[in-house]
């Protein structure tokens, strides 16, 4: 199956097995939490003229020549692209993908309403309709009813992403916001919950999931209530709206007695595309003495191979910063060793690895890569799903945007749920 997108996505530019590469020494920051650079704030406005708006409705291909000249210099570095010989490849169950299959339905419709998800498969039900408010601490949200023919109905918040890309270079510059009231960690160290290390994150997507939760609480539980014992509880969101949706879960995963969820019994998850990381600490580990308690779903973040905003942070944002600067047309580009030549669809990766500093945030869930190992555009998707940790993912200069785009992560979900991956490697596991 030929994706209208996959000529732009791509970048022509196939991953070396080698293990070992050269090195490029990089000076950056090591401040994430500083406010914003002034780096930042003087090329925002024309990183917004020249980047645009990103409008993850629109399902038509767009030239965009700044967007491509960033993927173009970045792609020269060996690690722009997943090395798939480091990196085993991930299995995914039939009702893992049939899951994340219906999340991608919501997190991409949240972009198109009034219109409901749409799905031969499963039909659909909004529940609840919160709508973004000016002041910004509450993004657009919608509470799903999602029924199979067969099989568990899945009840689902979706929340609605940012439309701006320049919104992420400023956003990772954002103030940390305590969040130990709003996350309980108080089960690992004990109470008071005081003599627990503080946890921390993102000021604007803490607020936003603080509004949310007052709204949704008295909504999920009454629905949960009607529906007892044989339904799934699913958080998701794309780009920001799968951050403040991860930290949606987190809050009510480890508040279950608060709302009165703990003598329910639901399987809950949370499944965010393309989100940025978002807490100062692994809320990975500080999330699994609750979910010890209850019925567990996947928790994942999934990830389009050289999506930036998974990434990002106030280092890799100046990294990406670097690479729209102008510079002399007699000069050569910014890539590795002096070497002159712009990537193209014949070119070949250059040996040198871009030197990142790593992230000092974490997001949820495991993160799973999904990647066409098909370097040619115009031959058939070959999809590759692999699990990364967190010090892997730190080591990749993703900087294409036409990766970061709901409906590309639509698209390869879709292809997931049929079974249409990592077909030389693993068999599909049936449950």
């Amino acid at each position: 199956m030929r994706f209208f997108w996959r000529r732009t996505l791509r970048s022509g530019l196939q991953a070396s097995a080698a293990s070992a590469q050269p090195v490029e020494n990089v000076s950056v920051s090591a401040n994430n939490w500083g406010g914003a650079s002034q780096m930042v704030a003087e090329l925002s406005k024309e990183m917004e003229t020249e980047l645009g708006e990103l409008n993850t409705s629109e399902l038509r291909e767009q030239k965009d020549a700044t967007k491509a000249r960033l993927r173009e210099r970045s792609e020269v570095f060996f690690n722009s692209r997943i090395n798939r010989g480091t990196h085993a490849p991930w299995n995914c169950s039939s009702e893992t993908s049939q899951l994340a299959h219906v999340a991608s339905i919501c997190a991409q419709a949240v972009y198109l309403l009034p219109a409901l998800p749409m799905d031969s498969a499963w039909s659909f039900k909004s529940v609840l309709s919160m709508g973004a408010n000016l002041s910004g601490d509450m993004k657009a949200t919608e509470l799903y009813w999602a029924h199979p023919k067969a099989g568990r109905s899945v009840l689902v918040v979706a929340v609605r992403g940012s439309a701006s890309l320049v919104d992420w270079v400023v956003n990772s510059n954002t103030q940390e916001a305590d969040a130990s009231d709003f996350v309980n960690t108080s089960i690992l160290y004990g109470s008071p919950a005081r003599t627990a290390p503080p946890l921390c994150a993102h000021r604007g997507f803490l607020n936003s999931a603080r509004t949310l939760a007052v709204k949704l609480a008295t909504a999920i539980n009454a629905e949960l209530m009607r529906a007892p014992g044989n339904v799934k509880l699913l958080f998701t969101g794309h780009s920001a709206g799968g951050a403040v949706a991860s930290t949606l879960y987190a809050h009510f995963l480890t508040h279950l007695n608060k709302y009165s969820w703990s003598t329910l019994t639901f399987e809950l998850s949370c499944i965010t595309f393309g989100a940025p990381p978002i807490f100062t600490s692994d809320i990975n580990s500080i999330l699994q003495p609750y979910l010890d308690k209850i019925l567990q779903g996947p928790a994942l973040a999934l990830i389009t191979e050289g999506d930036p905003i998974p990434r990002m942070d106030n280092n890799h944002a100046q990294v990406l910063i670097g690479f729209l600067l102008p510079y002399d047309a007699a000069s050569p580009p910014i890539t590795p060793g002096g070497n002159s030549t712009r990537t193209s669809e014949t070119s070949k990766p250059n040996p040198i690895v871009k030197k990142l500093v790593p992230s000092p945030l974490h997001g949820i869930g495991d993160i799973i890569v999904m990647a066409d190992a098909n370097s040619d555009s115009n031959g058939p998707l070959d999809l590759r799903l692999h699990q990364l940790g967190k010090e892997d993912l730190d080591g990749y200069l993703f900087a294409n945007f036409f990766a970061h785009k709901m409906f590309v992560y639509k698209d390869l979900v879709a292809q997931v749920a049929a079974g249409n991956f990592n077909q030389e490697d693993l068999p599909m596991q049936i449950e």
